[in-house]
């Protein structure tokens, strides 16, 4: 019996060392720390392990826009393809923060424009669902010139269209031929 107390201690402080290890990435990039995000990578910190709360580092930096950190991590082998616990990619994320910079890296480094995450939305659709301070008209365009597909359907048979929140998308998006969902067969 006190072997296996002993070996169930021992189990959980390595995964406390393990979390604890991501957490503390995940910090310094909300810190912005260049020089502790370069030390832990160095140190062989692995960028794509979900800290205790689920986030990847990668999207940590893309919350806070920080183009430096996400190419750090990029040239540390961060999986740009990977999901967040809603589903969604960085590229996602980015457009959906209207982030027109970080949306033309991802897609230069291979993200894919029409790939669906949660509830089946698209970059494009999460972009145009934008209703804050700032215009995503940028990143929809770019989406749109990098080949998204303006008439894909969501999960509820919704185009990007009927997601528009503003009228400079619903505009734009009617000039490039796109369609509410109900329309299409």
């Amino acid at each position: 019996m006190k072997s296996k107390f002993i070996c169930i201690i021992i189990l959980f402080s390595l995964s406390l060392s393990s979390i604890s290890q991501t957490i503390t990435l995940n910090i310094a990039i909300q810190k912005e720390d260049m020089e502790s995000i370069r030390t832990l990578l160095q140190n062989g910190e692995d960028v794509n392990k979900k800290d205790a709360f689920g986030n990847y580092p990668l999207f940590m930096a893309v919350y806070k826009g920080n183009m430096e950190i996400i190419q750090l991590l990029v040239q540390h082998g961060a999986n740009i393809s990977a999901k967040d616990k809603f589903g969604n990619s960085v590229l996602m994320v980015a457009a959906f923060q209207g982030k027109t910079e970080l949306v033309n890296y991802f897609i230069d480094q291979g993200a894919y424009v029409d790939e669906k995450g949660g509830k089946g939305m698209t970059a494009l659709m999460l972009a145009s669902t934008y209703d804050g301070p700032i215009s995503v008209l940028e990143v929809l365009k770019t989406l749109v010139a990098h080949g998204a597909d303006v008439n894909a359907k969501s999960d509820n048979n919704k185009t990007a269209l009927d997601y528009a929140a503003k009228d400079d998308a619903k505009e734009y998006l009617l000039s490039v031929g796109a369609s509410k969902g109900a329309d299409l067969k």
